[in-house]
């Protein structure tokens, strides 16, 4: 749907994504490389990706999510959202729920990744990072994981980071 060039910061605020899949392997819904992007009250629902991020690929600037809900999201890597090239990934008072993947059934982070208040629930990779996979560092806060499902790391498989007041 969105392929989002270099240097734009882009918001979306309360928009549904569905059933989509762009040309680009990389995602289902946004494409976003080198910008700014916050979401905030979105739905993301049944988006599909060859490759990386069946909702939101993101590979620059600072990334935030704000009570938004990614449902039954399917990509080979990141169900939902692929944070690539180090950076930062704050999500708040969100929902992923069945989200499919290889790697970080709801989201896969290559760098920084803050998580707060959200619920991770039925989420599977086939291999590792159930609902979570971050191969650098991340603190999880106040969230909830329920019935995630992965061969290694059920519900989380992180390199390094903090799990504060989490179930």
């Amino acid at each position: 749907l969105f392929n989002i060039p270099a240097k734009v910061s882009t918001v979306f605020s309360a928009i549904c994504f569905l059933n989509s899949s762009l040309s680009l392997t990389r995602c289902g819904a946004i494409f976003c490389d080198v910008s700014g992007l916050n979401v905030s009250e979105c739905s993301f629902n049944t988006n599909f990706a060859n490759e990386s991020a069946g909702s939101i690929y993101f590979a620059g600037g600072d990334a935030e999510i704000h009570d938004s809900e990614f449902i039954s999201n399917v990509a080979d890597a990141g169900g939902a959202i692929f944070i690539d090239n180090y950076i930062v990934l704050d999500v708040f008072n969100s929902s992923f729920i069945s989200n499919v993947a290889d790697l970080g059934g709801a989201i896969l982070v290559e760098g920084e990744l803050n998580l707060h208040n959200s619920i991770y629930s039925n989420n599977t990779a086939n291999k590792m990072g159930g609902a979570i996979y971050s191969d650098f560092y991340a603190y999880i806060v106040n969230s909830t994981f329920t019935k995630n499902n992965a061969e290694k790391g059920g519900a989380i498989f992180i390199e390094d980071g903090k799990i504060i007041n989490s179930t």
